[in-house]
């Protein structure tokens, strides 16, 4: 199970990934987070770097 900390800044790795707008779904992915700020950083193995509001994003975490 993920423990979500919410005032701190969280990191998943190999995670799925799908952005709402534009619509795309990113596979294997790092995320870092901060539900209190709202900031998502999503950095995909292509090596790019995206980042977006939190209310942008679905975050998939396979167990």
């Amino acid at each position: 199970m993920t423990v979500v900390q919410h005032y701190a800044t969280n990191c998943l790795e190999n995670v799925k990934v799908m952005l709402i707008s534009p619509s795309q779904t990113l596979a294997s992915s790092t995320v870092e987070y901060c539900i209190a700020s709202g900031f998502v950083k999503i950095m995909p193995a292509d090596g790019r770097t995206l980042i977006t509001h939190i209310s942008n994003v679905v975050i998939e975490v396979e167990s």
